[in-house]
């Protein structure tokens, strides 16, 4: 880690490559973060293993309960096409990547003056908590876990 890094620890994060293994790092969640950090991850469910995985999920949810998702992790199929459509596709096409569902946001508010304690999550558009909250607290409008 680096040293010129700040002094303070953070009250949220956003995951990188999308929660998995292969971006934990534990020096991060005990020296750069709050305890309870709010988590901020966007899922990738396009490939064969899609993620975070429950795996992941549960490793991270040894740090925080607040773990927020973009979207479902799992769930979605690339779409299957003819092979003569997959076959021009390939040959005009150097990359082609599809998007499908709802693009979901979260939105986390939280005020200096007040209580860092009490931050504001709101859900939209599909966006979800990974792992149930332990204490409900912040908008009256914000999806709350079940």
């Amino acid at each position: 880690m680096s040293t010129n890094r700040p002094r303070g620890r953070a009250f949220v994060v956003k995951l990188p490559h999308h929660g998995s293994r292969g971006a934990y790092c534990e020096e991060m969640w005990l020296k750069m973060l709050s305890p309870e950090a709010i988590a901020l991850v966007t899922p990738f469910s396009s490939g064969k293993k899609p993620l975070p995985s429950d795996e992941d999920i549960a490793i991270l949810s040894g740090h925080t309960s607040k773990i927020y998702c973009t979207g479902p992790p799992r769930g979605w199929q690339p779409p299957r096409r003819e092979s003569a459509v997959e076959k021009t596709m390939k040959e005009m096409c150097l990359t082609h990547r599809l998007v499908y569902g709802k693009m979901g946001q979260v939105r986390v508010r939280l005020s200096i003056k007040d209580s860092l304690d009490d931050p504001k999550i709101e859900l939209f558009n599909g966006a979800i908590p990974l792992i149930r909250k332990k204490n409900t607290r912040g908008n009256k409008n914000a999806r709350k876990s079940t």
